[in-house]
């Protein structure tokens, strides 16, 4: 029997994704609890991050790891320059054209990144980011925070989760003040409505951006992944890894048929769709992860001319 047949039925289950996102759940529970913020706001707020630590020009960034320890103001802060960016994500105009230097309305966004994001990327790149927000919110955020959301709803249950300012839980309201004026309250809900109603093919035609998203054979949707000798890299990290930076997108991993005791040098990752070849490789012939602090290469899979069996893989689901 191959040493990769029985790993691939492995399903992530819902016990397992929580398990992996603690401290992502751990900073959603302190803004709807502590920080008393909107919740559906705020599983935007957290799919925002997640996106921002996936995205980073930084390698190896853990951007919600490293705002754990920080104080509940702080984070309320950070909150607020999150839900700025959201808005620039609904709109056709620049809304925020009236500063002079929109990077320093998200000062603590771009110290964390270490780049020179702006309000205005954000807009200018508004149908990519929305598309892998929307995504991040149903593949991740909703199921890992389903609980926290039912007890938001009981008011009989009211945890506290910070370990700092349990002496200071006043109900501290997000402070947009003269960037969002008396709409604050109101028009997230209606923000993130509109945001998850967009027509995401006509705004790609408008861009000129379409990409063909139609399904096709396994091996022309299919990631091939190489490891460096000496620095063994497991299924279940490359599972974790990617499922993390880019949601739920692959259908199955193949790992490399090695005997016992040797390692792996490379895998085989068929995603859903073809453009998601792209996402993962931003554009580019190869890309480089750090999965655990192991160097990854990844290409597009193309396939040997002679025949071969059909791929394994597309009879091996990870739904």
């Amino acid at each position: 029997m191959d040493s990769s047949s029985s790993s691939m039925n492995h399903t992530i289950s819902l016990e397992e994704l929580k398990l992996f996102h603690t401290i992502d759940r751990a900073i959603f529970s302190r803004l709807v609890w502590n920080l008393q913020r909107q919740p559906f706001e705020s599983m935007h707020v957290m799919a925002l991050l997640l996106w921002l630590e996936n995205n980073s020009c930084t390698p190896g960034l853990n951007l919600v790891y490293n705002i754990h320890s920080w104080s509940d103001p702080l984070i309320n802060a950070l909150a607020d320059e999150a839900v700025q960016c959201l808005i620039c994500l609904n709109t056709d105009e620049f809304p925020f054209s009236h500063f002079h230097d929109d990077k320093c309305t998200i000062p603590l966004i771009r110290k964390l990144t270490g780049n020179e994001i702006s309000l205005r990327f954000f807009h200018e790149n508004r149908v990519e980011i929305v598309r892998r927000i929307t995504q991040l919110v149903r593949d991740i955020c909703l199921r890992a925070f389903d609980d926290i959301m039912e007890l938001i709803h009981d008011p009989l249950i009211m945890p506290v989760y910070s370990e700092k300012k349990m002496g200071n839980q006043q109900n501290l309201k997000p402070n947009l003040g003269f960037l969002i004026g008396a709409q604050r309250n109101n028009e997230m809900e209606d923000l993130w409505k509109g945001i998850h109603n967009i027509n995401i093919k006509s705004l790609e035609e408008n861009n000129g951006k379409k990409k063909e998203n139609k399904q096709v054979e396994a091996d022309d949707r299919t990631v091939f992944l190489t490891f460096s000798k000496g620095y063994s890299v497991s299924e279940a990290e490359v599972r974790d890894f990617f499922t993390r930076k880019f949601g739920k997108i692959f259908e199955g991993i193949e790992m490399q048929e090695v005997v016992e005791g040797e390692q792996p040098l490379y895998a085989k990752l068929v995603v859903k769709y073809g453009s998601d070849i792209e996402m993962i490789l931003n554009g580019k012939q190869k890309a480089k992860f750090s999965i655990n602090g192991k160097h990854v290469w990844a290409r597009k899979y193309v396939r040997k001319n002679h025949k071969s069996s059909p791929s394994k893989v597309e009879s091996h689901h990870l739904q």
